[in-house]
């Protein structure tokens, strides 16, 4: 068996020093922008440099992470620091963005490129877009399962490399889209809000219900045999946790069991527990002088994991927080904090913003200049704009519930909440201009042939069916059959056997499709379509990316959910575009099964799959396919394009079910109404909680 590298995070120099002393193979981390994990405190452009001369003084590879979506001037900034030859060049970049991935290799082809796993290489299709890229090396999709990567790996002519030990995301690769359509976090952008870490509820169960311990495939190593490079996960990691890693990788010491590789059989893979809790008891109950509405407790038993979250509290119950909460709206900045008493003096705050950064606040000053605040007043310290929504105040509290915070150090968070929110402007250009009397160009897309069949004779609109399996994409002269040639047919996004694909898509010449990854572009480019149009989960967020496209002919372009009207609009600035503007947009895709919390044997038995989050109050749905899940919020997008300038400008309305009347009624209303559609539309039932999802401004 050919010998595997072993790669290692690194985010600062106690990481590297332990790269070293264990003589690792590589080391992969991020400059202070422009990567993955924002959140961390990563390299300065010095001490990369610095770092980057010791690593290789001791034969240890340094591979940079820029491994986000990247903007135009984004991709400049890159380009020209490492022409400018301010800081030395590392020995591989990993990416996700191909429009960055097509510039590095133009400019710097000395340099190799991996695809980070954020790009979501899971079939041979995609290895064979990265080679065309001249990338050397796939970090495969964390959701493959054994036998997947045992066939992928099998005579693949680049490198590949594996996540073996470190966190697991429940969404797949790169596709998840929750934190970012909810309120600004992208995960895309290193940025995410971990909303699947949130307390959760359904008939039965409440706690961290997709809580997923770490993946640790360390006992399957030798069973990868053409995997080039075993990745440990955790540059949020402690030097000696990852240590203890790095020495079981080396001696395959470990025997546990868990993450996707073992199948989708939750009783193989460990991925969830029923209900957990990251939060240690604190005291008992009745150690408390008092007990208020705001304290959540648990039952309690250290040989007894999981912990389970009661409401009948008595003396053995053990206090874990207290949390004040205010209703999170889908629409505003929602800010949360974190207050650490220190003798019934609020000394420290951890304040988490809407995209999920995080700063922590300390009171330097511990002068006497203190004002007493009651539990319940957290909320209203700090700053109320109608913009800004302070949704939960979580705090370890004092046993006689009575607060001191000092003047200075409330000002001084005060003051930061107004530079970072209120200094904040609409984004303002030449697309934002009010068109009286301008038509709207409606597509409507579904996954139910039902509805299109019902709406199919309805010449005013376009109609998208989501072809959304391999099985259905099997059976696509049914479809077709069905459906007839003004249809576009949406492919499938995931291929997890690597199946050829070509006969199904030959029987879609001379009709319009859909794509849904870079690697459907590249294998069709011989097959000549009525119609070529982009799904927004192939990325186009710079320049770079739709030069590569327009390459392909590519009709009509949809514009990242992520990104605001105007980001958009000056991106696909001379294409034609479109945007999702209502309905439910999946927010992440999963392999996952969840029969753990709803008792089901198959998909089919329980038809919606509810699940409430607690901390936000939020109602979600989890949907299943023949081999995938995905999460879709029961409040559904509504963005208002009324005062947008729509020329050259589709619209998609996304129906994942519902009342073919009330589906028609909003239809009637969109067309006939496309100065003031939004005002209408909030007024019926289907979309009175809807929200709108980065329609002016994306802080990104």
């Amino acid at each position: 068996m050919k010998k595997k590298e072993i790669l290692c995070p690194a985010s600062n120099k106690a990481h590297i020093n332990m790269a070293v002393d264990e003589k690792v193979d590589a080391v992969y981390g991020g400059l202070q922008n422009w990567n993955a994990r924002n959140r961390l405190v990563n390299f300065s452009f010095n001490e990369y440099n610095e770092i980057l001369q010791k690593l290789h003084r001791n034969n240890i590879k340094f591979y940079l992470t820029l491994n986000v979506l990247m903007l135009d001037e984004e991709i400049e900034e890159v380009i020209s620091l490492f022409k400018s030859k301010t800081i030395s060049l590392p020995d591989a970049f990993i990416v996700q963005d191909v429009g960055l991935a097509i510039i590095l290799k133009k400019e710097f082809p000395e340099v190799e490129l991996h695809f980070s796993t954020q790009f979501g290489a899971h079939n041979k299709s995609d290895l064979e877009f990265i080679e065309s890229l001249k990338g050397s090396r796939a970090i495969i999709a964390r959701e493959l399962q054994y036998e997947e990567i045992k066939n992928l790996s099998k005579d693949a002519s680049l490198e590949l490399e594996a996540f073996v030990h470190g966190f697991q995301c429940m969404s797949y690769s790169g596709l998840c889209l929750w934190g970012s359509l909810l309120n600004n976090g992208s995960g895309n952008r290193g940025k995410c809000l971990t909303l699947c870490r949130d307390i959760y509820s359904n008939e039965e169960f409440e706690g961290n219900l997709l809580y997923k311990p770490t993946l640790d495939c360390i006992s399957m190593i030798d069973k990868l045999e053409n995997i080039d490079s075993l990745k440990i996960e955790g540059r949020r990691r402690n030097a000696e946790e990852i240590r203890k890693v790095v020495q079981m990788v080396k001696n395959r010491t470990n025997q546990k069991n868990a993450g996707h590789i073992f199948g989708e059989d939750i009783e193989k893979t460990n991925l969830f527990e029923l209900v957990h809790s990251r939060m240690k008891p604190m005291y008992k109950y009745d150690e408390l002088i008092k007990v208020n509405k705001n304290d959540i407790f648990v039952d309690f038993d250290e040989n007894n994991i999981p912990i389970k979250f009661t409401k009948e509290i008595n003396h053995n119950s053990f206090y874990v927080y207290s949390e004040i909460s205010n209703k999170y709206l889908l629409d505003k900045e929602n800010i949360s904090f974190e207050f650490i008493v220190e003798e019934n003096i609020i000394r420290k705050i951890n304040y988490q913003s809407n995209k999920g950064n995080t700063t922590f606040f300390v009171d330097d000053e511990m002068s006497d200049d203190l004002i007493k605040v009651r539990s319940k007043d957290f909320i209203n310290l700090f700053v109320q704009d109608g913009e800004i929504n302070i949704y939960k105040i979580r705090y370890n509290r004092s046993k006689d519930d009575i607060y001191y915070i000092n003047m200075e150090f409330l000002k001084k968070i005060r003051k930061f909440l107004i530079e970072s929110f209120l200094n904040e402007h609409i984004e303002n250009n030449e697309y934002i201009k009010k068109i009286p009397n301008q038509k709207i160009d409606l597509y409507i897309e579904s996954r139910d042939i039902k509805i299109l069949n019902d709406l199919k004779e309805d010449k005013r609109i376009n109609l998208i069916f989501n072809v959304d399996t391999i099985e259905k994409l099997k059976n696509i002269d049914y479809y077709i059959n069905e459906l007839g040639s003004n249809v576009i047919y949406k492919l499938p996004l995931f291929n997890w056997k690597s199946e050829d694909l070509m006969p199904y898509y030959l029987k879609l010449q001379n009709y319009s499709v859909m794509f849904t990854r870079w690697s459907q572009i590249l294998s069709t480019k011989n097959i000549k379509f009525k119609q070529k149009i982009i799904d927004y989960t192939v990325y186009v967020w710079n320049n770079y990316s739709v030069k590569y496209l327009q390459e392909y002919n590519i009709d009509i372009y949809t514009a990242s959910p992520e990104l605001s009207f105007s980001k958009n609009c000056n991106i696909l600035k001379n294409v034609k575009k479109q945007f999702v503007f209502c309905g439910n947009i999946p927010l992440m895709y999963t392999r996952i099964c969840f029969k753990h919390i709803f008792d089901c044997q198959n998909c089919n038995k329980i038809k919606d799959k509810n699940i409430f989050n607690k901390e936000k109050e939020i109602s979600f749905k989890l949907k299943c396919t023949d081999d995938y899940r995905y999460l879709i919020c029961d409040n559904p997008i509504l963005n208002d394009y009324t005062n947008k300038k729509l020329e050259n400008i589709s619209l998609r309305y996304i129906i994942e079910e519902g009342d073919i009347e009330e589906i028609k009624e909003t239809i009637n209303t969109i067309l006939e109404n496309p100065d003031n559609y939004y005002n209408k539309m909030k007024k019926f039932k289907l979309w009175e909680n809807s929200y709108q999802a980065n329609v002016n401004v994306s802080r990104y």
